[in-house]
């Protein structure tokens, strides 16, 4: 089984800020959007609920302690990650970790393929991306994007695969 993570951070380790991302990269998140179509994501109540419904075209699988949720039928809502992965088994598309920070924490050890964007800014936020041992992982593309009129700062997205 590949289990990909995808997420943007800032340089100060930042994703996100008051439940939102702290910025607007309209290419990043094209890039976002064509990466992860047709795939199976995984995340946090927190991150599925900045979101507010299932992204089209994808799965949604919703990671909560809580036992009440009002969430679409579609989505599928677990409160372990056994059982996440045991359910993950069964999956035949890819599967990408897709936040917040307690989920990539958790799954980060598992992940075989990191799609890791850096966000060129200090940012001020309150939620920071897991401390990463980049030892473990080998570059396999980056791509670089300047700050334009669709992006307020610039950045560059690097996958790296897990070195085995």
């Amino acid at each position: 089984m590949e289990l990909n993570l995808i997420t943007a951070v800032s340089e100060n380790g930042i994703i996100g800020s008051d439940g939102d991302l702290p910025w607007n990269l309209k290419d990043e998140w094209k890039f976002y959007k064509t990466t992860t179509m047709g795939s199976l994501l995984i995340m946090g109540r927190k991150t599925y609920d900045s979101v507010g419904h299932p992204l089209p075209g994808r799965e949604s699988w919703v990671m909560t302690r809580s036992e009440n949720l009002d969430l679409p039928e579609e989505v599928r809502v677990f409160h372990s990650k056994e059982d996440v992965l045991q359910a993950c088994k069964e999956v035949d598309k890819p599967i990408f970790i897709n936040g917040g920070a307690q989920i990539y924490k958790m799954f980060l050890p598992e992940v075989t393929k990191l799609y890791y964007t850096t966000v060129h800014a200090q940012i001020e936020g309150d939620t920071k991306f897991p401390e990463v041992n980049w030892d473990e992982w080998k570059l396999i593309s980056e791509y670089h994007h300047p700050q334009d009129e669709r992006n307020t700062h610039s950045w560059t997205q690097k996958t790296y695969e897990r070195i085995k």
